[in-house]
């Protein structure tokens, strides 16, 4: 069984990094899995399966705040979960939850972007 996923490459998690509520989110994860469930931001979501692809759009109702997420992957009735590494976005068996974080949709002030 093998699970693909990373939150830093746009082509598995797009938008990149933290988003505004009302975003709408892709996931994709490559896997050999009979089915994968997105587990988190309130909601265990089954993800479409398109071959060995597995994809989830979902629009970002959540308050402002850091939100967690993980992957269950099934396989011959066998349940897998996956989480992230401690030192990138990749998928890893057991791995610890992924974190998103929704903020408000504010400006940056001049002064801070150095103008």
């Amino acid at each position: 069984m093998y699970l693909y996923y990373d939150s830093w490459d746009e082509e598995f998690k797009k938008p990149f990094g933290a988003i505004t509520k009302g975003t709408k989110v892709v996931f994709k994860v490559k896997s050999d899995a009979d089915t994968i469930y997105l587990h988190g931001l309130g909601e265990k979501i089954s993800m479409e399966k398109n071959g060995e692809e597995f994809i989830s759009e979902l629009k970002v109702n959540l308050n402002i705040g850091l939100y967690f997420y993980s992957f269950e992957a099934i396989l011959n009735e066998k349940i897998y979960r996956f989480g992230k590494t401690d030192n990138d976005g990749k998928a890893f068996l057991d791995g610890a939850e992924y974190q998103l974080t929704v903020h408000k949709n504010q400006t940056s002030p001049e002064w801070f972007k150095g103008k």
